[in-house]
């Protein structure tokens, strides 16, 4: 982790970025990443407004480097979001050697349940307005094809809703 030296404590602390702020719809919690000045770090943290409390959510560690929006910029942004009336926060995670789709508790209670899995990616990753479906993009059929998919919250097969090969592009 990149450290810079406070001239008062003369300690050292971590230099870090926070982007890509999410607000609750409640506006209750606010979710947002923050990674290291190397790369090599990730971490995704609530910060609830009225009370000050932040709480990490999901941490990312890669010895050569973690995803970062400038890497994939015509795939996603960094995807991560809350649901379940904000008690719980869904998320991306490459901890696998995969980008998944997971789940946990807005607490940090929890650990992290994979709701896709395999030697495949995930992109483009966004909740259906009433809480009950994911839709994604995925490589499954192979590197270099990119379908459209849907899958409940609550977890299962993911539905492909695209058929021909390609690199499918959708907009929600």
């Amino acid at each position: 982790v990149a450290e810079e030296k406070d001239s008062k404590s003369k300690s050292k602390a971590p230099v870090l970025d926070v982007f890509s702020p999410v607000w609750s719809k409640t506006g209750h919690s606010l979710l947002a990443s923050a990674r290291s000045a190397n790369n090599k770090d990730q971490w995704l943290v609530s910060f609830d407004p009225e009370t000050g409390k932040t709480q990490v959510v999901n941490h990312e560690h890669d010895g050569a480097w973690v995803l970062d929006d400038d890497d994939a910029p015509s795939l996603s942004l960094l995807e991560y979001g809350f649901f379940d009336t904000d008690r719980k926060v869904w998320l991306l995670s490459e901890h696998t050697g995969f980008r998944h789709l997971y789940t946990t508790s807005l607490d940090g209670s929890g650990s992290l349940r994979a709701l896709t899995e395999g030697k495949h990616e995930i992109w483009n990753t966004k909740l259906s307005r009433d809480e009950r479906t994911f839709y994604f993009r995925s490589n499954q059929d192979g590197p270099e094809v990119m379908h459209f998919y849907s899958l409940p919250v609550s977890g299962g097969a993911p539905k492909k809703l695209t058929s021909e090969v390609g690199n499918h592009q959708v907009t929600l």
